[in-house]
Order: structure tokens, then C-alpha cells, then sequence
């Protein structure tokens, strides 16, 4: 992220302006460091409660410790800003449980995968019972549950989906959107786990429902050529990423960063698969 490249000075001016003008000011100064910063501000600023600004402010901190690698002072100052909403607020405040939520998002891959599963299935229990089904804090909690749990067990991951989908009554690209996102991160994690089978349906189903031409079906055909590649299939791989590469330069233009990508993949299997 951006922000890790800032010298120490210029992250102390940054936390310094979180501190002492808010999320406002944060993000004047966050404006030049990227998407990733960028998304910690929004994350923080859905923690929208009337006089909270401090825990605001503090949850938004410990992000960018996160960010910044320093990991053991993120925990501690969750641990801290979590106790402090319990005590003004309660345990089934949308405060409450956003701070929490914002805690177990915050570690890409958990060092204990069993342990963070069960802490998003209880905050996830919490914000039905607290909330509804159908509350949208509900709707993100099991999004970042289905997510996170992606890259641990899959099946439990797509049953998240299954029941965001029938609590919020998502379109079927919404849905496919979702299915796509959670199989990318349980192939980036345990290929090995995931038969063919699963990638090669799902992007039949997003051909038919959403067409070729989206850019979830070039994302998918791309990711199933990576796969196909991986295990020695050159010849599906090759011609996965012609077929993405064609449809890329006639809706996108030949200039796009994707389609630049795809054709660096193809001319990298070409290599490889002379006679693909």
C-alpha cells in the first residue's frame, strides 16, 4: 500500500491529523495514498454513531498500524476501542459490532484460521440477533465472514453467500459476483482443494447470465487459465486467454490495462506451449 511507503515523519503528520481533526482531515491528507488507504477510510467511516467520534478516529488508527505492519498495536488498541464500546454503548450497538468487524477484516490470512472462524460466526451470530437478517451491517459481516472463511473452507464460504443472497434477495450477477470473489481466494489459498469442475460451471453460468463481454467473465476466464496452466493444461490455457484477449480488444481497446495483462499471460503460455 502507499501509505507503507511514507516516511515515518509523514505517517506520525497523518495519525496526528486523524487525531486531532478527525476523518475529515484524514482524508484531505489521504487523498494521494491509494485505494488501500482509501478503503480503511471508508471502512472507518461506516462507523457512524452519534458521539463517536473518538472511536472513529482511534478504529481508523488502528488500521493504519495494521497497514503500516505494526500489527501488535492494532490488536491492542481494537482490544481497547472494543472494550470502550461495550461500556458506553453495549455489546449489540451497530458500533459495537462494526468495530469488531473492522478488527477480524483487518488480518488478511488469520495465523489461527480456526480461531477467526469462529470469532466471525459469533459476530455474525450477534448482528442477526441484535439487527436482523436483513440489516445491512448483518449483510457486511457475512460478506467479510464468507471472505475470510474462503480461504479456510470453501463449502462453508458459499453457504455465507447462499444465505446473503436469499437475506438481501441480490440479483443473479450480484450473486455471481460474490461466488467469483470467494473462489478466487480459495484458489489463491488451496488450489489443490478445488476441482476444475467448479470453475469451469461458474463461468458457464456467468457467460450465460451476464454475457462474455462483462469484465467478471474475463476476470473468470483468466483465473481459469491460471489454474489450467498451474497444472500443466498449456493448451487450455492458451486458448482461454485468446478468447479473453479478443473480447478485451474489441470492448476495451488493445491499450487497457487488462488487456494488456492478457496479452502478457498469452505471449508467457506461447512460450511455454509452442504448438498450442
Amino acid at each position: 500500500a502507499p501509505y507503507l511507503t511514507l516516511p515515518p515523519a509523514k505517517r506520525h503528520v497523518l495519525r496526528s491529523a486523524i487525531d486531532e481533526h478527525g476523518l475529515e482531515g484524514a482524508r484531505r491528507l489521504c487523498i494521494g495514498l491509494g485505494s488501500k488507504s482509501a478503503a480503511w477510510l471508508d471502512r472507518a467511516e461506516r462507523l457512524a454513531a452519534d458521539g463517536a467520534e473518538s472511536i472513529r478516529n482511534r478504529t481508523l488508527v488502528a488500521l493504519l498500524y495494521d497497514l503500516d505492519g505494526q500489527h501488535e498495536s492494532a490488536d491492542v488498541l481494537f482490544d481497547d476501542v472494543v472494550r470502550e464500546c461495550l461500556d458506553e454503548v453495549g455489546p449489540e450497538h451497530p458500533l459495537t459490532l462494526s468495530v469488531r468487524l473492522a478488527q477480524l477484516a483487518e488480518a488478511s490470512i488469520p495465523s489461527d484460521p480456526s480461531n477467526a472462524i469462529e470469532k466471525f460466526e459469533a459476530l455474525l451470530a450477534d448482528s442477526m440477533n441484535a439487527l436482523g437478517a436483513k440489516h445491512p451491517l448483518t449483510g457486511r459481516i457475512r460478506l467479510d465472514a464468507a471472505l475470510s472463511t474462503a480461504r479456510i473452507d470453501y463449502s462453508r464460504a458459499l453457504s455465507l453467500v447462499d444465505d446473503e443472497v436469499s437475506a438481501l434477495e441480490h440479483p443473479p450477477a450480484i450473486e455471481l459476483i460474490l461466488r467469483a470473489m470467494v473462489l478466487s481466494l480459495a484458489d489463491a489459498v488451496s488450489p489443490e482443494k478445488l476441482p476444475s469442475e467448479v470453475f469451469e460451471a461458474l463461468l458457464a453460468a456467468v457467460d450465460r447470465l451476464l454475457g462474455r463481454d462483462d469484465r467478471i467473465a474475463h476476470y473468470l476466464r483468466r483465473l481459469v487459465a491460471n489454474r489450467a496452466k498451474r497444472t500443466g493444461n498449456l493448451n487450455r490455457a492458451h486458448d482461454l486467454l485468446e478468447e479473453v484477449s479478443r473480447d478485451q480488444i474489441r470492448t476495451l481497446g488493445r491499450d487497457h490495462p487488462d488487456t494488456v495483462d492478457t496479452l502478457r499471460r498469452l505471449e508467457e503460455v506461447a512460450r511455454l506451449a509452442p504448438a498450442a
